[in-house]
């Protein structure tokens, strides 16, 4: 899969225009400066991982929704474990990060027997 920057940087955009803020108010919000956010936006500019995500948790939606553009609205429970949760998983090794995946896929698959 290609990461789209312009894709991306209009659905920033978007999503700032849909909650009223202006491009100063979540560049504040988000820790990064003005000019850095409209290069983002306009996909002049690749962001990293972590400007991202304090711009998503600025917007209250997900990277996955940065991404994507869903119209799917996190919920605050979502976002206080997504914001939880990043932050371990991001220090995780790739093997890490599969034995988690493979766990996560064991619990969605449990029906209420003893693992």
């Amino acid at each position: 899969m290609d990461f789209n920057y312009k894709i991306v940087g209009k659905n920033i955009q978007q999503y700032r225009l849909d909650r009223d803020k202006t491009q100063d108010e979540l560049a504040e919000k988000a820790d990064i400066s003005k000019n850095y956010l409209s290069k983002l936006e306009t996909g002049k500019a690749a962001g990293r991982l972590d400007k991202y995500y304090n711009i998503a948790q600025s917007l209250d939606v997900t990277l996955d929704m940065l991404i994507n553009r869903t119209s799917q609205k996190v919920s605050s429970n979502d976002q206080l474990f997504y914001n939880q949760i990043f932050p371990l998983i991001s220090s995780l090794s790739i093997n890490q990060r599969k034995i988690l995946i493979e766990f996560i896929e064991l619990l969605n698959n449990h029906n209420g027997e003893h693992l």
